[in-house]
């Protein structure tokens, strides 16, 4: 089990992409597969918790769609968001070995996003 901010789920969401689309040992795609379903439902209630913000504090912009431009409620927004955003889960899931890995190329930005996910 790992235990994770929401924040850092979001940040590592990319780098993960970058992950699954690399050629990799079957068994540790699968693994890959299943630690980003996992994220993935994690994410959509993390999105789905940033709509709702949204429309708690934003109004219809001429297009119909929401936008957060009241100053005050904008800054409201992010506030709320930011503690979102620093609210810490637990995810079933076990970390991801380098080695497993194999010859997958990473930034060092991917790296750092992924941290928590990874072990040696």
């Amino acid at each position: 089990m790992i235990k994770v901010k929401l924040g850092t789920l979001k940040n590592a969401e990319n780098s993960l992409r970058t992950i699954l689309t690399a050629p990799m040992p079957i068994a540790t795609s699968y693994k890959l597969s299943k630690v980003m379903d996992k994220i993935g439902e994690e994410l959509t209630r993390l999105e789905t918790t940033r709509v709702e913000l949204v429309q708690k504090h934003g109004e219809a912009n001429d297009s119909g769609n929401l936008q957060v431009t009241d100053p005050d409620k904008l800054q409201e927004f992010h506030k709320e968001y930011s503690d979102l955003l620093e609210a810490e889960v637990s995810l079933e899931i076990e970390p991801i070995k380098v080695t497993d890995l194999g010859n997958v190329q990473l930034s060092a930005v991917d790296i750092k996003h992924l941290q928590s996910f990874i072990t040696e």
